[in-house]
């Protein structure tokens, strides 16, 4: 009791500091400005609208007279970590903070922003950037706008919590929490090496009674752009959405409500450590996709043909987990062409009916046969490139054996003469098209 009195009394403590908003103290001998949005006027209580006050701070924290003299790629100004310190406070806001094309070096930290009623249902509560910007060879208009220890509550008004397009190095995080977000709670729209990292997203808490949703956790149109140590939590449509190539997912926890957990819809995508949890990975272009270390409860993977995308090619399944699930564990939707080279090993699972690989190890022991049948059907295609086996006699003789043509998954090995012994047999599929380059075979599988 003496114990918990004391806990208690220290959370109670403190509570009451954090009561106020408590501004930073910059480091002695640091430049850095740093603007607060209460200097004009701004309510940190979130009761009455702050939208005006918020203006003018980003307008001072802007303010191009305040910039260096040196600039950033493709003339972007440089505005020497330039903060907008919410200082713990909860702002009410009615239009976005919008951040123009050639800006760079800026951060906003500590504190809420959330959407009033009036908020428009096409913005986010933060914009970096635009699309329509004319970028130099890199494609980016920004550099290094940065958000961290802040919560983004869209409250089922605005798209989302924050929107970066053509915009490199930008950090959301680390600690940001978005909520209530309509179309998407991160939206990455082009640009390069963006980084999500220690999120946490959803757009209804744990609540049943929601309306039907359409929204994405975090979509991602570019490329090179690094999500790790982040959650998706309920009840997004889809999780993570990634179309374009060289993205990293690590870490990465979806829990929204049982659909599409992650969906991937472009090549050359790399997931690690990530946690599957009662909801699907998606692949609808199993092409140079890396998957490894994932934990599937209650779920699995998916490769969904299309009409652009008929090849398994350069696919990596390696070290997953599945538990607690009733279907194989990777599905296959639609019909993918033989003669890719892709690698699916040491994946486990104690409860799957089947769990998928590309390569398969069987052993049988008969008396007095000849023929000894085996059925890989847990290779993830029903083809067979390759064929290794060992016959093992027990007793005198030296039979003569071979291995028939494999026909779908089926291996038959035939001996001569009866023996009593086993035979086992190691089959291979994927490396076809990691030996050649071109005239892959086009024959169609369906499973």
């Amino acid at each position: 009791m003496a114990a918990s009195g004391h806990i208690r009394a220290h959370l109670g403590a403190s509570l009451s500091r954090r009561s106020a908003p408590v501004r930073q103290q910059p480091v002695t001998g640091a430049s850095p400005r740093r603007v607060y949005p209460t200097d004009f006027g701004a309510d940190p209580t979130g009761k009455t609208d702050s939208t005006d006050a918020m203006k003018k701070a980003m307008a001072a924290l802007l303010d191009p007279s305040k910039a260096s003299n040196r600039s950033m790629a493709a003339g972007i100004k440089d505005f020497g970590t330039a903060t907008l310190d919410l200082a713990g406070g909860e702002y009410l806001i009615s239009e976005p903070l919008v951040f123009p094309t050639y800006v760079g070096n800026v951060q906003v930290v500590a504190g809420t922003l959330r959407a009033s009623s009036s908020f428009p249902t096409d913005a986010w509560l933060v914009m970096v950037g635009s699309p329509a910007c004319t970028p130099q060879q890199q494609g980016c208009c920004n550099e290094f706008i940065n958000f961290a220890e802040m919560l983004f509550d869209s409250s089922h008004r605005a798209a989302g919590g924050v929107y970066v397009a053509h915009t490199m190095g930008t950090t959301i995080g680390p600690s940001v929490f978005f909520h209530g977000y309509r179309k998407a709670g991160i939206d990455i729209e082009g640009g390069h090496e963006v980084m999500v990292q220690q999120a946490w997203l959803s757009e209804f808490y744990w609540d049943e009674k929601h309306d039907q949703t359409e929204s994405i956790g975090i979509l991602i149109n570019g490329n090179d752009h690094y999500l790790t140590d982040t959650i998706l939590f309920d009840y997004s449509k889809v999780g993570v959405e990634v179309n374009h190539a060289a993205n990293i997912l690590d870490g990465v926890h979806t829990w929204n409500g049982g659909g599409v957990g992650i969906a991937i819809h472009s090549p050359q995508n790399r997931l690690l450590g990530c946690y599957l949890d009662f909801n699907t990975l998606l692949i609808t272009h199993p092409v140079n996709v890396f998957v490894e270390g994932g934990f599937f409860l209650d779920t699995n993977a998916v490769l969904q043909s299309t009409e652009d995308s008929k090849l398994i090619d350069g696919l990596v399944f390696r070290d997953n987990d599945f538990r607690n699930i009733n279907v194989p564990s990777i599905e296959i939707n639609g019909s993918f062409s033989a003669g890719g080279c892709f690698d699916i090993q040491d994946e486990r699972s104690v409860t799957a009916p089947t769990v998928r690989t590309s390569r398969a190890r069987q052993s049988m022991r008969l008396e007095k046969a000849t023929v000894f049948s085996f059925d890989f059907d847990e290779l993830l295609l029903p083809v067979i490139e390759e064929v290794m086996y060992s016959v093992t006699i027990e007793g005198t003789g030296f039979p003569r054996h071979a291995a028939r043509a494999p026909n779908g998954t089926k291996v038959t090995i035939e001996l001569d003469e009866p023996i009593t012994g086993a035979v086992t047999v190691e089959v291979v599929q994927g490396l076809q098209g990691c030996r050649k380059s071109n005239g892959r075979a086009a024959t169609l599988f369906s499973v």
